[in-house]
C-alpha cells in the first residue's frame, strides 16, 4: 500500500516494506542507496549513497515526499532524472520504498 506524505508527520511512523510517495506516477528510473542530509555539489536537497564511491551519489529532490524522514535508511528510490551540471546524477524521488 502507497502512502502519501501528508500522512507521515515523523520518522518514527515509517514502516520497512512499505512503499511512500507518488501513487499515480509512472517512474521510468530506480535506485537504491543510503538517504542522506544535504545535496551534491548545492544540487538537491538529499544525497542517496551508493556503493562505488563519491562519482556514484545522486542528488536527490521531492515534491512529492519529505525526505529528511529518510535520512539514514536504506530504500528504494523511483522517480524521474533530471538534468544537472552540478550532480553526476540529479533525481526528482517519486516514491520510496524502506528496505532496512
Amino acid at each position: 500500500r502507497l502512502l502519501s506524505a501528508d500522512t507521515i508527520s515523523n520518522a518514527d511512523q515509517l514502516e520497512t516494506g512499505r512503499v511512500y510517495g507518488d501513487a499515480d506516477g509512472t517512474f521510468k528510473d530506480e535506485v537504491t542507496g543510503v538517504v542522506e542530509s544535504g545535496g551534491v555539489n548545492g544540487e538537491g536537497t538529499h544525497t542517496l549513497i551508493r556503493p562505488g564511491g563519491d562519482d556514484q551519489k545522486a542528488a536527490l529532490t521531492s515534491s512529492a515526499l519529505d525526505l529528511d524522514l529518510f535520512v539514514g535508511r536504506q530504500v528504494e528510490i523511483k522517480g524521474e532524472t533530471n538534468d544537472s551540471s552540478l550532480a553526476g546524477w540529479f533525481l526528482d524521488v517519486g516514491n520510496i520504498k524502506i528496505i532496512e
